[in-house]
């Protein structure tokens, strides 16, 4: 055991042809005369090992290997780090160049891959007696995404405005917590880090909306599928979402009799609701708070 046969080799008398079959370690001969002699010298040599380990950086999963020498294997990781490794040997291989190749599944990257003598994995050198310990190593792929935070405000211009200073989160996904950011001068916010969608689900983006502000449309929450690595470094973000709000305002319609109970009133609005000022001195006032910018009428009738 831990070796192999590398060589037969054979001298003999004349007449004597020695057959050697090095596969089965045999030799055939024929001795026709006392005198002839077969001197024949059996040279082995050790037998290595190569051992193949996974590990994950982060998560957890199974990854396929291929090799010409060694044929196909699969290995599973149960956690992140060594402690989570899976792990293959191969024993009692002849010395020579071997190959292991991983074919990284969806979502992964592989950031190492390294043997324990220097080697490639793609070309693995085994020496008699040697065990060799090659080990790759991979990260799930992560993305990012864009939030652009705009408003209507008047006084700046016509069309949407960056609006700083909005606070989102993002949660659901690979986050075992809500992440909170805020955006920038730009109306501008990022969040990175966040496993591919194919890995761990969509996201939901939400709003958290200023006082004196109204979602103009979409909601105050999104779904956000993460498809592609980026972080927020790389100024490109293929997974982008956006939300734009307007101020609201405050309507106030009053009717005040000169003399006193002299009039009865009604004040009613469209799009609103109808509201009706005291039928007996037509005194009042209808208030309506947080009203979206639009076309309101406002219909006063005063009834003597």
């Amino acid at each position: 055991a831990g070796f192999s046969l590398a060589s037969i080799d054979c001298s003999a008398s004349s007449g004597v042809t020695p057959t050697v079959n090095l596969a089965g370690g045999t030799i055939k001969f024929d001795l026709d005369n006392p005198s002839d002699v077969v001197d024949c010298t059996y040279t082995n040599r050790g037998r290595g090992t190569i051992a193949i380990e996974k590990q994950t950086v982060d998560g957890s999963g199974t990854f396929g290997f291929t090799s010409p020498t060694l044929g196909a294997f699969g290995l599973t990781t149960t956690g992140p780090g060594a402690g989570g490794k899976g792990a293959k040997t191969f024993a009692d291989r002849a010395p020579g160049t071997y190959a292991v190749a991983e074919a990284a599944p969806a979502g992964w990257n592989l950031v190492s891959a390294t043997c324990s003598d220097g080697s490639s994995p793609g070309a693995i050198s085994l020496s008699a007696g040697e065990t060799v310990t090659c080990t790759f190593v991979n990260q799930r792929k992560r993305g990012a995404v864009h939030i652009m935070k705009t408003r209507k405000h008047a006084a700046a211009g016509a069309g949407a405005h960056p609006h700083a200073g909005v606070t989102f989160t993002v949660s659901g996904g690979g986050l075992i917590a809500p992440i909170s950011v805020v955006t920038n001068a730009n109306g501008i916010a990022c969040v990175d880090g966040l496993l591919l969608s194919s890995l761990a689900g969509s996201y939901t983006v939400t709003e958290v909306v200023p006082a004196g502000y109204a979602v103009e449309s979409g909601g105050a929450s999104k779904l956000v599928a993460v498809t592609t690595e980026a972080s927020c470094a790389t100024g490109f973000f293929a997974d982008r979402v956006s939300f734009s709000n307007v101020p609201l305002s405050t309507l106030t319609v009053a009717v005040d009799s000169i003399v006193p109970g002299g009039t009865a009133s009604k004040i009613s609005y469209t799009k609103l609701a109808v509201v009706a000022t005291d039928p007996v001195t037509g005194d009042g006032s209808a208030t309506l708070s947080a009203v979206r910018p639009g076309t309101y009428t406002c219909t006063i009738v005063v009834d003597p």
